[in-house]
């Protein structure tokens, strides 16, 4: 075992030569890694001049790399600090995007390291541009379901009140879809309850109209947004028939016989629907002829067959022949 103890100080020597040599070329050996990238919003970065645009979409959210380079200094790498620097240009989203090319410098990586592969060229991030722009109202844009009124009742009317020039700050896109009406621009109206179903006149409602805006897009300013609705019902007509009566003085009708023809005649009623639907029409219009002139003898004249019926009801009933003769004929 002499040896092994000859010389002990050149060993020594050798043996610490040996592991700096072991971990210098440790150091130096060119790996590869892969690293998923994660694109955060907070990559960016934004100038005071791009204040005017906002962040629509960054693409793609993830995405993976291949770095190359000495072992000693991937080991210090790691995906959660494998941050792109997105810096943001004015005149380049001027377009709409911006394109960053997949490269080492995008990372901040030191110039031993590289990237030997990526899944994705580059991450585009898009924008849309905030602007203020006037938007007209106009009646069609009014929503309301006319099956929220009791049957027979109808909307007969619209009119804005309030302005009709609304001023709006948004993205563009957003806006050119309601400037275009590819959505609503108010939101609906609920007309459940608004009147009563035995309603026989027109009547006017004003209601509040909301703006229906959606995400990206507010009111620049405030402002008072309404509309009158007239609600009347809706005019129907129904056709019937009835006996015409006579009208005149008992005396007269002592004296004289008198002949109606046709005895039962038919007559239009026009009125409201609910109305017409609810009440007995039969019992509430009357036809008759008025005699209490005391016309004198007639073989067969026309007269008007005059009604009784209710306040809302409109009649329309053609002439009938009345014969009059003398009883003492009989």
């Amino acid at each position: 075992m002499r040896w092994l103890h000859a010389h002990w100080e050149l060993k020594l020597i050798a043996m610490a030569l040996a592991i700096t040599l072991y971990l210098f070329i440790g150091g130096v050996t060119h790996l590869e890694r892969a690293f998923q990238i994660e694109v955060r919003r907070s990559d960016l970065v934004i100038p005071p001049d791009v204040d005017r645009y906002v962040i629509s979409a960054i693409t793609p959210e993830s995405f993976q790399i291949r770095l190359g380079g000495p072992r000693a200094l991937l080991d210090t790498v790691r995906s959660e600090t494998l941050r792109p620097r997105l810096e943001l240009d004015a005149g380049q989203l001027a377009s709409g995007s911006q394109s960053f090319p997949v490269t080492a410098r995008l990372f901040g990586l030191p110039p031993e390291l590289h990237i030997v592969g990526h899944e994705q060229h580059a991450i585009e991030v898009r924008v849309s541009e905030i602007i203020r722009e006037d938007i007209t109202l106009s009646i069609t844009d009014v929503i309301f379901n006319e099956m929220d009124l009791p049957d027979g009742l109808v909307v007969d009317s619209v009119a804005l009140t309030g302005v009709s020039r609304v001023p709006l700050v948004g993205t563009r896109d957003a806006i050119e879809r309601i400037r275009t009406r590819q959505r609503p621009v108010l939101e609906p109206l609920s007309l459940a309850g608004l009147v009563s179903p035995d309603l026989i006149s027109p009547v006017e409602k004003q209601l509040p109209l909301r703006l229906a805006l959606g995400e990206g897009v507010r009111m620049d300013g405030e402002y008072d947004l309404g509309v009158t609705l007239r609600i009347a019902p809706r005019q129907v007509s129904r056709q019937l028939h009835a006996e015409v009566m006579v009208l005149a003085p008992a005396d007269y009708l002592e004296r004289f016989q008198v002949t109606v023809s046709p005895a039962r005649r038919a007559f239009t009623v026009t009125g409201p629907k609910n109305r017409i639907d609810a009440e007995n029409l039969a019992e509430r219009i009357a036809l008759f002829v008025d005699l209490s002139s005391r016309p004198s003898l007639d073989e067969g004249a026309p007269y008007e067959v005059r009604y009784t019926a209710p306040a809302w009801a409109t009649i329309q009933v053609g002439a009938v022949q009345v014969t009059i003769t003398s009883r003492g004929d009989e």
